[in-house]
């Protein structure tokens, strides 16, 4: 993400609050705080981040017109990441859900094929593989090499915007129904 760092204390429960500089001017929408605790139970503050506005007021504006960010590249798939194996599953990311007339659907990725590597490089983790699509352009094509009944493949997936409406392939289990 593209973020900026500031050590200007941040309560509790700001996240989404404005990050102003001395001139009083809003320059980013906080969403994270780092804190902590010593040794002797004294707490620790200091560290944020924020999303800068820049950023912010062009998610901002696509959400008011078109009610969804549009220009992102995806898949056109819900995925959950297993943090460690369960029952006949192995940790990674899974695909849980489709969208139809997302790239995934029309490629012919199904619900629990395995994610293992986009265009060569191996992914175990939705940040991972988020970090990866961050770098491609709607209509760009990645390689995805997946796991389906204890096959591995590659599949040829065509990036899409992302789809407005809420079209999914119903017959689908939601993400925590994996494992």
């Amino acid at each position: 993400m593209n973020l900026i760092q500031t050590n200007a204390a941040i309560n509790s429960g700001n996240s989404g609050g404005g990050l102003f500089n001395g001139q009083g001017d809003l320059i980013g929408i906080v969403n994270a705080k780092d804190s902590g605790t010593t040794s002797t139970g004294a707490t620790i503050e200091g560290l944020g981040f924020a999303i800068p506005i820049n950023d912010a007021m062009d998610i901002a504006e696509q959400l008011m017109s078109d009610g969804y960010v549009t220009d992102r590249a995806t898949l056109g798939v819900y995925v959950t990441t297993l943090t460690a194996d369960q029952g006949n599953y192995k940790a990674g990311v899974y695909i849980t859900e489709l969208i139809d007339g997302g790239g995934a659907a029309n490629a012919g990725l199904k619900v629990y094929d395995r994610i293992i590597a986009v265009d060569s490089t191996s992914i175990s983790t939705y940040q991972e593989l988020s970090k990866i699509l961050k770098n491609h352009e709607i209509g760009d094509t990645v390689t995805l090499t997946i796991v389906r009944d204890s096959t591995q493949m590659d599949v040829q997936v065509k990036l899409t915007a992302p789809i407005s409406n809420n079209s999914s392939n119903t017959s689908t289990p939601a993400p925590e129904q994996i494992g």
